[in-house]
């Protein structure tokens, strides 16, 4: 079913970046591999939804970090072209612009990331859903690409207002003391 193969995926995104955490880099890898397999058959089963396609897009974009440049050519676009679906299909979706915001923050320049419309896209995300913990986060990551302390601080402690428990945050707000 639809639900489970998107649940799945989903989890496979949050259990790798827990792996990651605790240093099991290959465990992670892995996890994401399921993961983009799963939102595929997701998006097989049901081609307009927007949050499928965003879901598929931040598992590529979280593939790119444990690849090389090879791997950046070919997920890279992957990941943009997932995006752009789920941004045509629903521009006004939380989970969509929050995706759209992460690609922003993690892709290159060359890829087209642009930290200033990562901000712009965050903060859409966080106008249509405020209470996104996860989009604080990564507004916060894009505020340490930019060396702006203060937002940095303020974003993570409203991640962690929101959800004391976000570990992200947590660990994010202790490498920058």
């Amino acid at each position: 079913r639809f639900d489970c193969c998107y649940q799945s995926a989903r989890t496979c995104l949050y259990l790798s970046r827990f792996y990651e955490l605790q240093k099991h880099r290959d465990l992670a890898e892995k996890l994401v591999e399921a993961g983009i397999k799963a939102a595929q058959r997701a998006v097989q089963m049901e081609g307009d939804s927007a949050d499928a396609h965003a879901l598929l897009a931040r598992l590529y974009e979280t593939k790119l970090s444990y690849g090389d440049l090879f791997t950046g050519l070919d997920i890279g676009p992957k990941a943009g072209a997932e995006n752009k679906r789920a941004l045509a299909l629903a521009p006004d979706n939380a989970q969509v612009q929050l995706a759209a915001g992460v690609q922003y923050v993690m892709a290159p320049p060359i890829g087209g990331g642009d930290v200033k419309k990562g901000i712009a896209t965050l903060k859409r995300a966080l106008e249509l859903d405020p209470e996104m913990d996860e989009a604080y986060y990564w507004l916060a990551k894009a505020y340490r690409k930019q060396n702006d302390r203060a937002g940095f601080k303020q974003s993570l402690e409203s991640a962690l207002r929101l959800n004391p428990k976000n570990i992200l945050a947590q660990r994010e707000l202790e490498s920058w003391r």
